[in-house]
């Protein structure tokens, strides 16, 4: 059984001008993925790896959730997934080793929808900060398909 949660990165600050990949989270956003960590928290997932996009948002964001200097989960900032089709970001699943059973990407709002459409044919928009969970009945990254199941947990239904 393979578990992916998929985080999207939280709210970003326009205010500063800069480029994409340095685009920092808002103060809006730091309080949201503090709510949303907390509903993580509560899911008592046991988590073996975490998966950071490069931009500064997704790694504010991962430290907010998981106090990333301090986490006893490994972790590790990955390019592949500063992806906005998601093409990359599946191609990147597929491949996770297969030691991990539960894997946490942080990424982008193009990505999570491609993903919620192409694991569970559902096509909804993804809010950010929010939580995203698939369960796949396979052993193997590389033979995840379809997800036998699939919950979201958006910040607007704790705030």
């Amino acid at each position: 059984m393979k578990k992916l949660i998929i985080i999207r990165h939280s709210k970003s600050d326009w205010n500063n001008n800069t480029s994409d990949l340095l685009r920092p989270i808002s103060q809006r956003g730091i309080k949201d993925a503090k709510i949303m960590s907390t509903i993580l928290n509560k899911l008592e997932f046991q988590i073996d790896y975490i998966f950071i996009s490069i931009a500064k948002r997704t790694i504010e964001t991962s430290n907010v959730f998981f106090d990333i200097s301090n986490s006893q989960i490994p972790y590790s900032y990955e390019e592949k997934i500063y992806d906005f089709s998601g093409h990359n970001v599946l191609d990147f699943i597929l491949k996770i080793n297969d030691k991990i059973n539960t894997a946490v990407l942080f990424t982008h709002n193009n990505s999570c929808n491609f993903l919620v459409n192409h694991f569970y044919y559902q096509s909804i928009h993804v809010p950010t900060s929010s939580i995203l969970v698939f369960d796949f009945n396979v052993n193997l990254w590389k033979d995840i398909k379809e997800a036998n199941s699939f919950k979201y947990y958006f910040p607007k239904d704790y705030r």
